[in-house]
């Protein structure tokens, strides 16, 4: 079994325990489809706003992370975390920052690749490069990769059209979020909580956006 795991961003302890969070949804929506493709394949995601990431078990041949630009240094020191707990794996950086900053991220820390854009084919490419023993990555689109301390672009992929999304969301399992952690954590802002408010399942953006 190929053990995968998927690191959202970290808004940091303190930030944490008076945000209000809500679940990785792209994460999920990549292991569910990857899940649903490839077997011999297990994906666990991790939220450090609402799980320590030191109680993370493993071992994990594949690390990847989603960062953002607000959350850059919590996530980095994250991955000096699992760099040093599992140093065989490989790690990738994906997400927003990831895509914006390109082949700039490996001057940030010891990654093995960096994915832009939408991560579902990506990810699934170089897991099934994984599943058949190849760690030459050259032929997965729309990654930065290093060869003798070189930093290589693959070449843009195809974008994900309505049709990808289907497929991608015909995968998905809400039902296999937990929700309840971060309910939980919401309740706890509030002296009297309203437990319908709380307890909603939003779609697979974040508040507020357009």
């Amino acid at each position: 079994m190929l053990r995968v795991l998927l690191v959202g961003p970290y808004k940091g302890k303190e930030n944490s325990s008076d945000a209000f969070l809500a679940p990785p949804f792209g994460l999920y929506r990549m292991k569910f489809y990857i899940e649903s493709k490839l077997k011999g394949v297990n994906i666990d995601i991790l939220d450090p706003s609402v799980i320590d990431y030191l109680k993370a078990n493993g071992p994990y041949e594949i690390i990847g992370f989603s960062f953002l630009h607000l959350t850059l240094e919590n996530d980095l020191r994250v991955f000096n975390y699992f760099k040093l707990k599992f140093p065989e794996a490989i790690f990738i950086a994906g997400g927003i920052e990831a895509s914006f900053l390109g082949k700039v991220f490996f001057s940030y820390a010891a990654f093995d690749i960096v994915a832009i854009g939408e991560g579902e084919n990506t990810l699934l490419g170089i897991l099934r490069n994984f599943l058949k023993q190849r760690k030459c990555f050259a032929n997965i689109k729309s990654i930065y990769f290093k060869r003798d301390g070189i930093v290589y672009f693959s070449g843009y992929g195809k974008q994900l059209n309505l049709n990808d999304f289907k497929k991608i969301y015909r995968a998905y399992k809400p039902g296999n979020i937990p929700y309840e952690l971060y309910w939980n954590n919401n309740a706890r802002l509030y002296e009297h909580p309203n437990w319908k408010e709380i307890k909603v399942v939003r779609g697979t953006f974040s508040n507020f956006c357009q």
